[in-house]
C-alpha cells in the first residue's frame, strides 16, 4: 500500500510504541493489522459486537479472534446492545455506536497503558465524509473531511490508511491471500453514506476516475486553511475576552471562528445563525441577547461579550444535598 503511513509515525512516537487497532474484520481493518503485524509493530487489537447484526456479528468476533490468535495479538472484545443504548439515549443507532466504541477504546488505552488507537479510515471513506459534509451545508470545516490524527481521551487517534483507496486495500488483501469478512448492512442503501458509496462515487467517476484523490487533495488544502484560522481565532481570545469592536476588525472567517470557540467553552452548542447574530450585533451596536442551544444566553454589555446561563439550567446542575 503505496500511502501507508506508520501509526507512530503520524503519532509522533518511537516505533515500539504500542498501538490499539480498532479491528471489525473487514478488508480495511484487516489489512491495517496484518500490514502492523508484518512491520513487528506491538499491536493489541479491540472488536466491538454492537449487538446489531445478530448472528453476522458472532462471526464477525470470531474471524476477529482467529486472526489474532494466529498472529499472537491480545484481543479485546465488547459486547453492546446498541439499540437499547440508542433508544435510552434518543441517539441514532449510527451515533450510539460510535459513542459506545469510541469509549471501550479509550477504556483499552487507559488500561493497558497504549497510547495510540489506529483505525482503518480509507481514501473513499474520507471522500463519502466530504460529500455528506457537503450536503448538510457544513462549511470550509467540513471539506476537511475525516482528520489523519487528532487527540483522544487516553492518547491519540491515527488514520494510516487514510490516503490510501479502498480498491487499493482490496488489492493488498488478495495478494497476501488475506481474508475478512463483510458487513451486509454496507451492501443496502439504508444509510446516507451507502448511497454515496453505491449512486453519488459511481457517477463522479465518470467525470473524473481519480475523484477519490481528486476529494482528498481538496480535503488536505481544506485543512491547511482551516488550521492557519483556527490558530489566529486562538490567538485572539488569548486575553480571555472578546470585544465587538476587535472582533469587528476580524476578517469574517476569523471571526466565526473565535466566537465558535469562546461559546462552546463556555457550554454553548452554538449553530451558524447564532453566530451571524452575535456578529451582526457587534457590528450594529445591539445589546439584545441571542439564546443558544444549551440554556445560554449571549450578549454584548459596555462592548463585552457575556454568557448568562439560563435559571433552569442552574437548577438542573446544582449538586443535590448530600
Amino acid at each position: 500500500m503505496k500511502n501507508f503511513c506508520h501509526p507512530c509515525d503520524l503519532a509522533g512516537l518511537p516505533h515500539d510504541t504500542p498501538i490499539l487497532v480498532g479491528l471489525s474484520g473487514g478488508a480495511d481493518s484487516t489489512a491495517l493489522f496484518c500490514a502492523l503485524c508484518e512491520r513487528g509493530a506491538h499491536v493489541v487489537a479491540a472488536h466491538v459486537d454492537h449487538g446489531i447484526r445478530g448472528d453476522e456479528a458472532k462471526r464477525d468476533a470470531k474471524f476477529c479472534r482467529r486472526l489474532c490468535d494466529e498472529r499472537g495479538v491480545q484481543l479485546c472484545l465488547l459486547e453492546a446492545d446498541v439499540p437499547a443504548e440508542a433508544k435510552k439515549s434518543g441517539e441514532s443507532i449510527e451515533e450510539a455506536a460510535r459513542r459506545i466504541r469510541y469509549a471501550f477504546f479509550d477504556k483499552v488505552m487507559e488500561e493497558m497503558h497504549v497510547p495510540i488507537l489506529a483505525t482503518a479510515h480509507n481514501a473513499d471513506d474520507n471522500a463519502e465524509t466530504v460529500i455528506l459534509n457537503l450536503t448538510r451545508g457544513s462549511g470550509t470545516r467540513g471539506a476537511c473531511g475525516i482528520p489523519a490524527v487528532r487527540s483522544v481521551k487516553n492518547g491519540t487517534l491515527v488514520r494510516p490508511l487514510l490516503a490510501v483507496s479502498r480498491a487499493e486495500i482490496e488489492e493488498y488483501c488478495r495478494k497476501n491471500a488475506l481474508d475478512y469478512v463483510t458487513d451486509s448492512t454496507n451492501l443496502c442503501d439504508d444509510y446516507a453514506r451507502n448511497r454515496i458509496r453505491h449512486r453519488v462515487l459511481p457517477e463522479l467517476r465518470t467525470l473524473n476516475p481519480d475523484v477519490i484523490g481528486a476529494i482528498g487533495r481538496l480535503s488536505a488544502a481544506a485543512s491547511e486553511d482551516c488550521d492557519y484560522l483556527d490558530a489566529a481565532a486562538r490567538r485572539f481570545l488569548e486575553d480571555g475576552e472578546v470585544r465587538a469592536a476587535a472582533l469587528c476588525d476580524l476578517p469574517r472567517p476569523i471571526a466565526t471562528r473565535a466566537l465558535l470557540f469562546y461559546l462552546r467553552e463556555g457550554g454553548a452548542r452554538p449553530e451558524a445563525r447564532h453566530i451571524n447574530a452575535l456578529l451582526d450585533a457587534a457590528s450594529a451596536g445591539e445589546v439584545g441577547g441571542v439564546s443558544l442551544p444549551g440554556g445560554i444566553t449571549a450578549s454584548f454589555r459596555r462592548g463585552v461579550l457575556v454568557l448568562n446561563v439560563d435559571d433552569r439550567r442552574k437548577k438542573r446542575e446544582k449538586p443535590s444535598p448530600q
